[in-house]
């Protein structure tokens, strides 16, 4: 019986160590890594000699220098539109009677945030300065395009009589 005792105390002894060996091999538990902020698939393509182009998954926008805003559908590799700009200017203003529609904008140096808006948390606003020769106005147009609405552009058109 005394092996048998010494048996027993030797497999316990045993399964104690092991328990306690696996117990230390418990690595610590790693500080939660902060999850990468989500990021806007809008993209914002400069064009030194031409407009400036709004990209999503589905649609293209060309800001031309005189603030027209063009839409594109993209499909199958083509961008369709509806729309045929011409010379249109984008905006307009009308002081005392008379109709200012000359504004140039300088779409080589544009301001590119995210939205703050209540469409989504995530998109991209370009704000682009112009100015009139004619009127000595200036204007600072701005596109917002939602990742939660890739084929629509919002714009907004704040015009200053800096003078």
């Amino acid at each position: 019986m005394k092996v048998l005792d010494r048996s027993v105390c030797a497999l316990v002894t045993l399964t104690a160590t092991l328990i306690l060996l696996q117990g230390c091999e418990k690595s610590q538990p790693t500080a939660n890594a902060p999850e990468p902020a989500p990021v806007s698939a809008v993209e914002v393509r400069l064009n030194p000699s031409g407009p400036l182009v709004i990209v999503t998954a589905v649609s293209e926008f060309d800001l031309t220098p005189r603030g027209y805003v063009q839409a594109f559908l993209l499909r199958d590799g083509q961008r369709l539109t509806l729309d045929d700009p011409a010379d249109a200017a984008g905006s307009s203003a009308t002081i005392a009677g008379k109709h200012v529609h000359d504004f140039a904008f300088d779409l080589n140096r544009p301001a590119i945030s995210a939205v703050t808006g209540k469409l989504g948390a995530l998109g991209k606003r370009i704000d682009v300065t112009g100015h009139s020769a004619s009127s000595g106005l200036d204007e600072t147009l701005s596109v917002e395009v939602y990742d939660d609405f890739p084929t629509m552009a919002l714009v907004t058109a704040v015009v200053r009589n800096a003078s």
